[in-house]
């Protein structure tokens, strides 16, 4: 797992792993559609423009099917407006993208009066094998994880299975599951979400922070622990005005300072403080973070993208090989859906919602079930133009 891939120096940007494979994908993508455009004689500009639209729409439906499937209730009490999901980090459902970007190629090629079907053929093999280069960045991020495989003993129980590190989502979620227990020394109190108590220090919280060795800072926060906890045990004592005082001239004496560093050296006070043994400074938590892994669980990220390769390829040989239009996008709607039905019973994170299955496998359905039936009307055609021709 390198969800970091790279900072650019100088302006310290940061390039993520995931992205970087979207991104890959997506050029390499677009330069076998136009150059499969320009062999069977169709506008590689056109496949361009519908490409750009497909993309745009797809990052809205791989976000937005996020968001109506996980915060639909708050969405319809009101709970959730589109502020907070815009300010909302992370999360998405490629299927959504899938559905919406190919809906927007479509209704471009409508409105541009363009062979439909002749079009969606040179892109959608492409389309898959970005699908399966995205599933890279996935496999670095550590989302879209696979099941539990673990023996007895509790140790793997296929040879390829992996684990992934502290902080992970499927750390996150094994934990949340009771299946796992986070070292005490590594819980601390959000000083985004105070309200949910004490939870597990965010890894990138780990990363960033330095503060080993901060002089001011660790004593700005031995002042304001003794601050609150004098005040915890006795609100009325005459020395509080006088600490307040001093935990205020010492936080202005420190600088800009982010929340996370603050929230950091009050908890390595609060450890420093608790009996029996305890980790007492920040390199010591990164190290005792490293240790922590997930359980053994299936690479189901590379599973998808060997799939979605040996997909490109079978689309590929389909292309190559017919005249009729829309063959491939068929052979698509049909091999794509069973792939992903398969994969969401060996992964570990879709909650299976919708009448039993995740709602992928239900979309994956209705597609497959679509793609049957055009695939049913195709070899008709296919068959009345044979005998009209003999």
């Amino acid at each position: 797992m390198h969800p970091h891939f790279w900072t650019v120096p100088g302006i310290n940007f940061p390039i993520r792993t995931y992205g970087l494979c979207i991104v890959i994908g997506i050029v390499i993508a677009l330069w076998i559609s136009v150059r499969r455009a320009k062999r069977v004689g169709l506008d590689p500009a056109t496949v361009t423009s519908m490409s750009v639209v497909g993309l745009i729409l797809g990052v809205i439906g791989c976000r937005l099917m996020h968001v109506v499937h996980y915060f639909g209730d708050k969405l319809k009490t009101g709970e959730m407006g589109v502020k907070e999901v815009l300010e909302m980090g992370g999360g998405g459902e490629i299927l959504g993208g899938v559905v919406l970007a190919s809906l927007g190629a479509i209704g471009f090629l409508v409105i541009f009066r363009k062979p439909v079907f002749r079009y969606l053929d040179v892109v959608f093999p492409p389309m898959i094998l970005a699908m399966g280069i995205g599933r890279i960045g996935c496999f670095m991020f550590g989302c879209c994880w696979g099941g539990i495989c673990v023996d007895e003993a509790g140790a793997k129980s296929i040879p390829w299975a992996v684990q992934f590190p502290y902080g992970s989502p499927s750390y996150k979620r094994h934990c949340d599951e009771k299946l796992l227990e986070v070292p005490d020394d590594l819980m601390w109190v959000s000083p985004f979400e105070k309200d949910k108590g004490p939870q597990p220090i965010p890894r990138t919280v780990l990363s960033k922070c330095d503060i080993d060795g901060d002089r001011k800072l660790a004593d700005w926060a031995k002042t304001a622990h003794e601050y609150v906890q004098l005040k915890r045990e006795n609100p009325q004592a005459k020395e509080l005005e006088e600490l307040e005082k001093q935990v205020m001239e010492k936080r202005k004496a420190l600088g800009p300072r982010s929340k996370p560093e603050l929230a950091a050296a009050i908890h390595l006070i609060n450890l420093s403080e608790r009996e029996g043994e305890h980790v007492t400074n920040w390199n010591g938590l990164r190290k005792l973070a490293d240790s922590q892994k997930s359980l053994w669980v299936h690479p189901t990220q590379i599973y998808d993208a060997v799939a979605l390769a040996l997909m490109f390829v079978l689309l590929s040989v389909v292309f190559f090989r017919s005249s009729k239009p829309g063959l491939v996008v068929v052979w698509a709607m049909v091999l794509y859906p069973v792939n992903r039905v398969i994969q969401e019973f060996i992964r570990g994170d879709n909650p299976h919602d919708v009448f039993g299955f995740t709602i992928s496998q239900f979309i994956s359905a209705t597609i497959f079930v679509t793609g049957i039936i055009l695939l049913v009307v195709l070899s008709k055609r296919c068959q009345v133009d044979f005998d009209k021709s003999t």
